[in-house]
C-alpha cells in the first residue's frame, strides 16, 4: 500500500445525476437566466458521460458539476442549428472530463511534446496573452484576500487583470515588484478597504470579473 494511501483515501465517485439535477432544476428554473421555452423542453435530453467516473482534478470545487453550463451552452447550440439550417433534432452529449479540464486546457496543451512553459513554445505563446497574465504582479491578482469586514474575498483577474486593478485603482504595472510576496502585499492592503459584498458587487455586476465571497460550507 503506498505511504500516502492513509493521508488521501480514495476519491468517491462523481455522482452521474449532479450536472443533470443542476442542469434541469438550478438553471432551467433561474428567472436571472430568462431561459426560452424552447431550450428548457430540451434540457431532459441532455446526457454527461462517462455515467460514472472518480473525480479528476482534486479539489473540493465542483468542477465537474459545472459541466451543466456546457450542458445549457450545447442545447442552445443545436437549436440554432436546427432552425438555421432544417436539420433534424440533435442530440447533446458531454464528456465530463473534458468539461471539467477546460480552465487548465491551455496549460496542457503541447506544441511537438513540449507544454506551453517549454522555453522554445513560450515565446510562440506571447501573442496570445492579450491580458499580460505572464505578469506576476498581473497574474497575482488572482487570490483570496481578506476583506475590510474580516471576511475573505476570492479576488480574479480572468485571462485579463486590466478591470480587476481598475476596480481596486491600483496601477496596471508594477515592473519594480519582484517578490510573490511584495506583490500580495499590494492586494492585501487594496483588497482591506472594502467589504467583502461591495468587492462581490463590484467586481461580477460592474467590471463583469469573475469573483466570490468564501463561503463556508454551510
Amino acid at each position: 500500500m503506498p505511504e500516502h494511501a492513509e493521508i488521501y483515501p480514495p476519491c468517491p465517485k462523481r455522482s452521474p445525476t449532479q450536472p443533470t439535477k443542476i442542469l434541469q432544476t438550478n438553471l432551467a428554473s433561474n428567472p436571472t437566466l430568462s431561459l426560452p421555452e424552447t431550450i428548457k423542453t430540451r434540457l431532459p435530453s441532455v446526457h454527461f458521460t462517462p455515467e460514472d467516473s472518480t473525480p479528476s482534478i482534486p479539489t473540493p470545487a465542483k468542477l465537474s458539476e459545472s459541466s451543466a453550463l456546457w450542458g445549457l451552452l450545447g442545447t442552445f447550440s443545436a437549436v440554432i442549428a436546427e432552425g438555421r439550417y432544417s436539420i433534424p433534432e440533435q442530440n447533446v452529449i458531454v464528456d465530463v472530463h473534458s468539461a471539467t479540464l477546460f480552465p487548465m486546457s491551455a496549460l496542457l496543451a503541447k506544441i511537438e511534446g513540449k507544454g506551453v512553459w517549454d522555453a522554445e513554445v513560450k515565446g510562440r505563446m506571447l501573442y496570445l496573452d492579450l491580458g499580460g497574465i505572464r505578469e506576476p504582479y498581473r497574474s497575482l491578482a488572482s487570490n483570496i484576500y481578506k476583506t475590510k469586514d474580516n471576511r475573505f474575498f476570492h479576488l480574479h483577474g480572468s485571462l485579463n487583470t486590466t478591470n480587476t486593478l481598475h476596480m481596486l485603482s491600483l496601477p496596471q504595472h508594477r515592473p519594480d515588484l519582484t517578490t510573490a510576496n511584495s506583490i500580495k502585499e499590494i492586494y492585501r492592503t487594496a483588497v482591506a478597504e472594502h467589504t467583502a459584498a461591495r468587492l462581490d458587487t463590484e467586481a461580477n455586476d460592474f467590471w463583469r470579473q469573475p469573483g466570490t465571497i468564501c463561503y463556508t460550507q454551510e
